[in-house]
């Protein structure tokens, strides 16, 4: 299996986030894309997903951080199974 990589960051604005990315040439996954979040490709197997607050939360069982001060970022790597997920942490 060729694994996915996804770094979720959270951002005020996904449309205002987006548009400032389409300028710059980067290109979108349609198929993780919604009103709250923009799957921004790196490649094939690599995105950032740029998650609205509220839906960045429906992720955390706290509090986002403050960039001021902090960075923040969560990371998922895709898996087929929740046995392929324990052989990963193993």
């Amino acid at each position: 299996m060729s694994r996915m990589l996804f770094a979720n960051l959270a951002v005020e604005n996904v449309a205002a986030t987006r548009a400032f990315f389409d300028k710059l040439g980067f290109t979108f996954n349609e198929m993780f894309c919604d009103e709250n979040t923009a799957c921004l490709e790196i490649n094939e197997q690599s995105f950032v997903m740029l998650l609205e607050k509220p839906r960045f939360r429906d992720f955390i069982n706290d509090d986002i951080c403050d960039t001021s001060t902090a960075r923040e970022v969560l990371m998922c790597v895709s898996a087929d199974s929740r046995e392929a997920v324990d052989q990963l942490v193993d």
